[in-house]
């Protein structure tokens, strides 16, 4: 079985398209130790510890494979075997950042060989491949699939690899499922073309079927249609509501009450946590902490955010991509602080 059955692929210029031929694009929840196993020579470890973090940010530090994390747990005599069996069997996503340096090293040849292994058995979905360079690496192909890092920031690559473990949603994939009436929360109008935005009456951050008043004989004037919002404050409520459901009831529940639908004005009070990074197709990202309550809110937007530095105070809101146990992400956000210029 070839990679190229299981992964997107770069064109000539790079970028990656679909495959039409491979496996679901993300992976189910199994009880594997490890959902994501990085693997990488120490050449790249100052990109690779900003990847381990912010993935660390959306599944746990108990859910990364990343030797920095298990310093005691690897000091052992039989740590190629040791190692290899946390690769193999313990890990749901293999994820090796190829490059000149990979080729050379002794510990990721060991942990490439896992990889060859569960290539060899058919499970080749469980391999996501990053390149840094175009060097050659033994076994690997010139028709299998990776991604080519290139100008890509630590966070995007840490998104992508998100995507293919199911913790967030793909961008550009299936539009969200319709939102269900759940008692005074919701009542669901109709969707627009964009799959979110509804008509309907905004009160208060809920939203009500508008109702014709039968008794005038004046046409009911047209309704604007308005964007979905939830009725949480903060980020803190959201994770508040959350933090009792089991895995798969969690997701339910986010798809259902929050993918899709905007923060409520004026937004959330946050300071920088990590400085903002310009994405390579442009707009900026950047990760906040929520003043008072500790979660982060990752954000991207087409807003420039070059200006910000580390706790500056600003306020966010956007429209809800993805929850995790510790974290929202927002995309199309807007930011507003004194160091965020005004369009």
């Amino acid at each position: 079985m070839l990679l190229r059955d299981c992964f997107p692929f770069p064109n000539a210029a790079g970028s990656v398209r679909s495959a039409e031929v491979g496996k679901a694009n993300t992976l189910a929840v199994s009880k594997k130790r490890f959902r994501v196993a990085l693997s990488f020579p120490g050449e790249k470890r100052d990109f690779i510890r900003q990847v381990a973090d912010s993935l660390v940010t959306a599944l746990g530090k108990d859910s990364v494979l990343y030797d920095d994390y298990l310093t005691a747990e690897l000091a052992r005599p039989d740590l190629d075997l040791y190692l290899g069996a946390l690769y193999r069997e313990q890990s749901d996503l293999l994820v090796p950042f190829y490059c000149a340096d990979y080729e050379r090293k002794k510990w990721c040849k060991l942990e490439w060989r896992q990889m060859r292994d569960i290539l060899f058995n058919v499970e080749g979905h469980r391999i996501m491949p990053f390149r840094f360079d175009d060097a050659p690496i033994t076994g690997v192909l010139s028709i299998d699939g990776y991604v080519k890092i290139g100008s890509r920031p630590p966070q995007e690559v840490s998104t992508l690899i998100l995507e293919r473990v199911g913790e967030v949603r793909p961008r550009g994939g299936n539009p969200a499922p319709p939102v269900p009436a759940l008692g005074d929360r919701v009542i669901a109008d109709e969707q627009s073309a964009f799959g979110r935005s509804e008509a309907g009456v905004h009160l208060g951050g809920e939203y009500h079927r508008p109702t014709s008043d039968l008794t005038s004989d004046r046409a009911t004037p047209a309704v604007i249609p308005q964007r979905a919002t939830i009725r949480e404050k903060s980020a803190a409520e959201i994770l508040g509501h959350l933090k009792e459901l089991t895995p798969s009831r969690f997701r339910e529940s986010v798809e259902h009450l929050y993918l899709g639908r905007w923060t409520r004005e004026p937004g959330w009070q946050a300071i920088v946590h990590d400085l903002p990074k310009k994405l390579s197709g442009g707009g900026w990202f950047c990760i906040f902490s929520e003043v008072g309550s500790g979660p982060l809110v990752a954000a991207s937007t087409v807003r420039d955010l070059y200006a910000l530095r580390l706790d500056d105070s600003v306020t966010v809101n956007g429209r809800i991509s993805d929850v995790s146990r510790l974290s929202v992400s927002l995309e199309d956000a807007i930011v507003r602080g004194d160091n965020v210029p005004f369009p």
